[in-house]
């Protein structure tokens, strides 16, 4: 899906910058993927958090809004909100994805305080990229498939692997689609041990 981040002021580039390090050390031609939402697609609003949660800047609201109106204008279809220390104090993305919500209408808006709830903001900002932009296409597909099980008579509930071996329900993993990643080998090593206990 076409996605944009908003994030906080000053931080359009983390996504890009990540961690910096060179996962192919010896090679100097490697050349590092390009991030999910490309530079043209990231914004930020004045807003910060600190460290412990307690708020330095609070969340400009009016600048938001202004922000939501020029991507009501576009072909936006999933917004992925990383604000600093979201995991600690998660308020300014909560309103953040209320107003962004409220203007936009059917657009995904994921928040990485509710996908990735982790210190470091490359590690969530990511995580809510990727969510965001897979979200429209399962959603679509699990709504999909939910109603043709269902038109064939099917009343038992429909759950899906997600990647740390556990199953979801479907409103759950249209949710946070990206829980779904790798679930094929999870299930695969789950059922190598299953298969090893029996025998």
């Amino acid at each position: 899906a076409r996605t944009v981040l908003v994030t906080t002021e000053g931080f359009r580039d983390s996504l890009e910058i990540a961690y910096e390090h060179r996962f192919e050390q010896y090679d100097l031609f490697m050349e590092r993927p390009a991030p999910l939402v490309e530079r043209d697609w990231r914004f930020t609003v004045p807003e910060r958090i600190a460290a412990d949660g307690s708020v330095l800047l609070e969340l400009d609201e009016a600048a938001l809004r202004a922000l939501a109106a020029d991507l009501g204008k576009t072909a936006v279809e999933a917004v992925a909100v990383c604000f600093l220390h979201s995991y600690v104090n998660p308020d300014h993305e909560r309103r953040a994805g209320a107003i962004l919500a409220e203007a936009l209408g059917e657009v995904s808006i994921t928040l990485s305080a509710e996908v990735c709830p982790e210190i470091r903001e490359y590690d969530r900002a990511s995580t809510a990229c990727a969510n965001a932009y897979v979200q429209p296409m399962i959603s679509g597909y699990l709504s999909r498939l939910e109603g043709g099980l269902r038109a064939a008579g099917l009343a038992c509930p429909l759950l899906l692997m997600m990647s740390s071996g556990g199953v979801t329900t479907v409103e759950t993993a249209v949710r946070l689609p990206i829980r779904l990643v790798e679930s094929g080998p999870a299930g695969g090593a789950i059922l190598a041990r299953d298969f090893a206990k029996e025998n």
